[in-house]
């Protein structure tokens, strides 16, 4: 019986008190404008670069590299942000520092897009947010062995 009242306690929740469905979170790519420019800072504990720009039609596009303790980049990714045919969202896929592809030739990793603001995207595992002291986090699920973990990558926009 308590599960039952914790499960329609839950559910008034996500409806609101009045059981009433929440409004609909905004999802806006022209939201996120502010990501555009070039972003270095640290992750995974190494040295992160992040560069995004925004084609005339409102598609963002970028991509990051991470650099060893050695100064050689260790893997890189190119992105595309815009909407697809299942709706907005990153796709994205990942380079060894050869050019070799992880995925394979026409695959590609989604974070679908889930929330807009001012100053934040939220994906599905993935969301950027502009700090009030200009800096860009990102925090991201990755799973390793079957166990998800929160990474946190923390840029500073870099002077034109």
């Amino acid at each position: 019986m308590k599960f039952h009242a914790f499960l329609l306690a839950m559910l008034l929740l996500a409806g609101g008190a009045d059981g009433q469905d929440a409004p609909e979170a905004r999802v806006e790519i022209g939201d996120l404008a502010w990501l555009e420019g070039c972003w270095a800072g640290t992750g995974f504990g190494n040295r992160v670069e992040e560069c995004w720009m925004t084609a005339p039609d409102g598609r963002l596009t970028g991509m990051f590299q991470m650099i060893g303790a050695d100064g050689k980049q260790t893997m890189s990714e190119i992105f595309v942000l815009d909407q697809f045919e299942d709706g907005p969202a990153i796709r994205l896929k990942h380079f060894h520092p050869d050019l070799t592809g992880w995925e394979g030739q026409d695959e590609f990793i989604v974070f679908p897009l889930r929330e807009t603001g001012a100053d934040f995207a939220r994906f599905d595992g993935l969301t950027y947010s502009l700090a009030e002291d200009g800096r860009m986090i990102v925090e991201l699920v990755v799973s390793q062995g079957g166990e998800p973990s929160l990474q946190r990558l923390e840029f500073e926009r870099v002077a034109d």
